[in-house]
């Protein structure tokens, strides 16, 4: 895309420069660059990253990464491994009811 870009407007700039005698143009001066990538404002990110989460539709790890982008996929694991360390899921096997004191009244 970029190579057809310049070669485009370097002829549209020598047509301005030849057909309407528009002086300061420079064909040869001509150089498209674009950005790496569109990123959201963090704000964004994490409005958006929020929404999934309270839908249950995406994972912690796609979570992370879409917060995230700059950061490599070993980054976005120990994020990860951090977010379960702080909130560790208990087993429902490991539950015990409240044992009553001998004088409590069962309710």
């Amino acid at each position: 895309e970029q190579p057809r870009l310049e070669d485009l407007l370097v002829k549209m700039l020598t047509i301005d420069a030849d057909v309407y005698g528009t002086k300061g143009l420079n064909p040869d001066e001509v150089d498209v660059a674009f950005p790496d990538i569109a990123i959201d404002s963090p704000e964004a990110a994490a409005s958006t990253a929020s929404t999934l989460a309270a839908a249950r539709i995406a994972s912690t790890e796609t979570l992370v990464a879409m917060v995230h982008p700059d950061w490599d996929a070993k980054a976005v694991a120990e994020e990860v491994e951090r977010i379960k360390q702080d909130s560790p899921l208990t087993s429902p096997d490991a539950w015990r009811p409240p044992q009553l004191e001998a004088d409590e009244p069962e309710e």
